[in-house]
């Protein structure tokens, strides 16, 4: 869905985004209750745009003028993760945790099938709902089980935010290949910001400078053996001169599990090769996983269906007709 101010006649400018946002939350599941303070018609600006980036998919919000907003899930919600990046302005959220006011810059992770309201007076934000495998882990539903904020004022977080604010900006512009790298890279930066918030810090620590260049260099050393089929964390490391004890620290560390990890690289090299016509040179779909280092095809084509949505003949026939860009 998109929705432009533009479209609408100027004196209609606050209803028809106080109707864009309840029609936007009613495509996913919740009723929302939204109020814009009387706006001069000749200076409101506000809209809703569509945003899809890999399988994440989401919005972006804007307005110049105040307003609030309760939104409420219906008895269809599906749980899952929502991520909000506040590109600028100031929004202050009210969930089970009270008040948490964000500032442009700021990141929050959300549970999307939790009540919420929120209050602004002016804003750019994009939400964005985060991949189903991301809930998999026990320690990421615990510290997000209530909402976390996540600062901007780190040099990796506004790394991120330049990120984020590059990919929505283009985000009509990438292809599916393009889209799964950047959905990649999205989620790995927020599960390591996220384990160095004020929850994990007590059962985690977050991780030094040292501990992150002996996270960088295992996964240096595990990519260029990611096609090994029995690559192990016991065989990383004794390559990399460290205990498998150390090795799974750090990668908990990181807010993921070094065989999750693993598997989210191999699935993401599959997902290149089937999805780009130059490269599937009439290989099948069980020759592409195995050089890739799954040896289960059934394994295979179920963790390949739960990450990307579609199976993995889908992928390659949508590669070939050309139809898996995303859309503005």
């Amino acid at each position: 869905m998109q929705f432009s101010t533009e479209s609408l006649p100027i004196a209609q400018r606050p209803g028809g985004y106080e109707s864009a946002l309840r029609d936007y939350f009613s495509a996913i599941d919740f009723s929302a209750r939204v109020e814009v303070e009387a706006a001069a018609p000749e200076s409101f600006n506000a809209g809703v745009e569509r945003v899809g980036i890999g399988q994440m998919t989401g919005a972006r919000h804007y307005s110049n003028w105040p307003h609030r907003l309760r939104a409420q899930p219906v008895l269809s919600a599906v749980p899952g993760l929502d991520f909000y990046f506040l590109r600028s302005g100031n929004v202050s959220f009210f969930s089970e945790r009270g008040e948490i006011p964000l500032s442009a810059g700021d990141m929050f992770l959300l549970r999307s099938d939790v009540e919420f309201s929120s209050c602004t007076e002016q804003f750019d934000m994009v939400a964005l709902g985060l991949p189903d495998s991301m809930m998999r882990d026990p320690a990421a539903q615990r510290r997000w089980s209530e909402g976390q904020k996540i600062s901007g004022g780190s040099g990796f977080a506004a790394c991120l935010g330049s990120l984020l604010d590059t990919a929505v900006g283009r985000h009509g512009e990438l292809n599916a290949a393009e889209g799964a790298v950047l959905q990649g890279a999205i989620t790995d930066c927020v599960l390591l910001l996220s384990a160095r918030g004020p929850e994990a810090a007590s059962s985690q620590g977050g991780l030094s400078s040292p501990q992150q260049e002996k996270l960088s260099h295992l996964k240096t050393l595990a990519l260029q053996s990611i096609q090994l089929p029995d690559l192990s964390p016991c065989l990383l490391a004794r390559e990399a001169g460290v205990s498998p004890r150390t090795l799974h620290r750090l990668f908990n560390g990181s807010g993921v599990t070094f065989r999750s990890w693993l598997r989210d690289c191999r699935l993401e090299r599959c997902w290149m090769e089937l999805t780009d016509p130059a490269r599937q040179r009439n290989n099948t779909i069980a020759a592409v996983a195995f050089h890739w280092g799954f040896n289960d095809l059934r394994t295979f084509n179920r963790a390949f269906s739960a990450r990307y949505g579609m199976t993995p003949q889908a992928a390659r026939e949508a590669g070939r007709a050309g139809s898996l860009a995303v859309s503005a």
